[in-house]
């Protein structure tokens, strides 16, 4: 607060910043939701503060509209071979397997993009265990490029993993989320480039609770292909993102190929490209297992465009029927900060879903190394990921 005098009379200057005092407010690096620019308002003598400075408002909660027709009302047998194969302990060993350095396999204290050491075994780690799965497997590799708001974020090099499985007709289903982890913070240093000595980033909830939900469903789904021989219509894509830390690198690319492929130099391999189609969806995942205290139950948030929204209908009818309807579904409809903005912004359908009501300020440990596995709620990631997986067969359908 400043106060200076202008015509004799005093003259109050407040500033809101939704971040901090010690936070300009420009738009971060990676952009997160609820870092908006900070705002100016002039308010007339007497005015009451709480009433005039800006308030966050929780998104509006959604109801599966009247009328709705199940696509899959005639398949209940065959969606129930997938979902039953997502189970807590599955997803925990994933999760452990993720983020916890002393697990039985893959053993790593970073998947930071600076520590290209335990990036490189994570990428080998999600690729042995889609072709153990028995999917046809591919990883697309490139170097990150210039960003406007950090040029050093260049040349580094970017993985995306992928499952892939061919359907029997046109268009293609993504399940998603991103594998990176980001190093806390250090005040004084860049966002992105900071001076924490040992590159410690366990980031359970962000994301290792997302990548460990797309493991959880791969599995499910093979399983249920080797008992039954289940095959979609639509190709469906189970993908573990690289650099969503660093401005969403590898879903844009990702993207970028799915709709124009060869329109860069790091096409998507000959053996995970579906026929040529301008039908593509997507649902991502990103932090969706801590459980915030405040809510009174489990609570998810689902955001899109307007324009989109329709996937909507595909996650709340799966919560019904997989969940017993036990998550609370908000929704947004102003897209920011995740891999989702990739398919959006090339006008590819596509939605997030985000534990509670999608602020990752309101958790703690958010980009911190606090933020360890014993902070993930394994059954709420759990039951994302069955409502996930229930939506996903909806709009892929099956055979």
């Amino acid at each position: 607060m400043a106060r200076r005098r202008v015509g004799g009379h005093g003259r109050v200057h407040i500033f809101h910043m939704p971040q901090g005092p010690l936070v300009p407010q420009a738009r971060e690096v990676a952009t997160r939701r609820h870092a908006g620019l900070s705002e100016l308002v002039r308010m007339e003598l007497g005015v009451n503060l709480a009433a005039a400075l800006p308030e966050y408002r929780r998104p509006p909660e959604y109801r599966l509209p009247r009328g709705y027709l199940d696509p899959l009302a005639l398949q209940r047998d065959q969606e129930l071979l997938v979902i039953e194969g997502i189970t807590e302990p599955i997803y925990a060993r994933y999760l452990d397997e993720m983020t916890n350095p002393n697990s039985e396999g893959l053993k790593v204290k970073s998947r930071n993009w600076l520590n290209a050491e335990d990036t490189a075994k994570v990428v080998a780690f999600l690729k042995g265990e889609f072709e153990h799965m028995g999917f046809t497997t591919c990883v697309q590799e490139f170097k990150s490029w210039n960003h406007p708001d950090n040029r050093r974020a260049a040349g580094r090099k970017v993985s995306n993993v992928i499952a892939y499985v061919e359907g029997t007709d046109v268009g293609t289903v993504t399940m998603g989320a991103h594998f990176d982890s980001m190093p806390p913070k250090d005040r004084g240093s860049s966002w992105l480039f900071n001076g924490n000595p040992d590159n410690l980033a366990p980031g359970a909830v962000d994301n290792g609770s997302g990548v460990a939900a797309v493991l959880t469903m791969a599995k499910a789904w093979m399983e249920a292909y080797n008992k039954a021989g289940l095959r979609p219509k639509k190709s469906m894509y189970f993908v573990a993102f690289g650099g969503e830390e660093e401005n969403l690198y590898g879903s844009d690319r990702f993207a970028q190929e799915l709709r124009t492929p060869g329109s860069s130099n790091s096409r998507i391999p000959a053996n995970c490209r579906p026929y040529p189609t301008d039908d593509h969806k997507a649902i991502i995942m990103d932090m969706i297992g801590w459980r915030n205290p405040r809510f009174q139950t489990d609570t998810v948030t689902m955001e899109t465009k307007t324009w989109a929204a329709d996937m909507f209908a595909s996650l709340a009818q799966s919560n019904v029927l997989n969940n017993g309807n036990r998550l609370k579904l908000l929704y947004g409809l102003d897209p920011y900060g995740s891999d989702h903005e990739s398919f959006l912004n090339r006008a590819m359908e596509a939605v997030l879903t985000i534990d509670n009501d999608g602020d990752e300020n309101a958790y703690r440990c958010y980009h911190r190394t606090c933020d360890t596995i014993i902070q993930v709620s394994t059954r709420l990631a759990t039951e994302i990921s069955r409502m996930n997986m229930g939506a996903m067969l909806r709009e892929a359908l099956l055979n």
